[in-house]
């Protein structure tokens, strides 16, 4: 996952925290030093100090704060990452989305997601029976990890299995309700099968989460105009 964008740093006075996590983050972003800033923010910065600059007036306070609470990681950062998703600024929002998917790739350690980078690396390859087999393996020894669910769900619907990625994807969001991706790919797996009113509804749930979803808000409009042709949608 690449780092989303920051916005221009611009003139004026900051509160005395962000004032200070600007200072003392950058230079760790700058120098792409996650290792350090991660000691860093474990001495000097709680979860909660974090989450209360995401949603000032400043772009800037609100990205990094959004960048550093992927960093620290966790599961006490979902929330905080996932209310930010709904920030008017665009800068925030993608930082805070960055920040979700390093929490969840991270969750049983770096180890599992070098496994679920070679699952990944598989499916970019079309090997989806291989990256099965990757996912597989992590479920059977990881049976909590959404993350996981996720993946083979994607994996599985690539591979034209549509029930078998509803069935991890409802896994997934069962262990993760914060899981816009998953409900977004249970979306197009109900689209494939025909059943529109359940697509519908999963793409609805990941706007609910993460209303910046350009492509989920097309893929609404281009079922809605199907499922008007075929009956009005309640």
């Amino acid at each position: 996952m690449e780092k989303s964008f920051c916005p221009n740093e611009a003139s004026g006075q900051r509160c005395a925290p962000g004032a200070k996590l600007l200072s003392e983050a950058s230079p760790f972003i700058r120098a792409d030093d996650d290792a350090g800033l991660k000691r860093y923010l474990r001495n000097f910065w709680s979860v909660g100090n974090l989450s209360d600059l995401l949603h000032g007036d400043d772009a800037l306070v609100g990205w990094i704060a959004a960048y550093c609470l992927g960093v620290l990681g966790g599961p006490v950062a979902v929330m905080p990452l996932a209310r930010a998703l709904h920030h008017e600024d665009p800068a925030v929002v993608s930082a805070a989305e960055d920040g979700l998917w390093r929490v969840w790739f991270d969750e049983v350690g770096v180890a599992v997601r070098r496994r679920l980078q070679d699952a990944a690396d598989c499916m970019e390859q079309s090997r989806y029976a291989a990256a099965i087999v990757v996912l597989d393996d992590i479920i059977a020894r990881h049976p909590a990890f959404a993350e996981a669910y996720n993946q083979r769900s994607i994996a599985r619907f690539l591979s034209d299995d549509c029930v078998g990625a509803i069935a991890d994807g409802n896994h997934t969001v069962s262990l993760n309700r914060c899981h816009f991706g998953a409900y977004a790919s249970m979306g197009h797996a109900h689209a494939q099968l025909g059943n529109y009113h359940e697509a519908l509804g999963c793409y609805r749930e990941s706007l609910r989460i993460h209303p910046r979803m350009e492509g989920v808000r097309q893929s609404i409009r281009k079922l809605q105009s199907l499922c008007d042709r075929r009956s009005p949608v309640a």
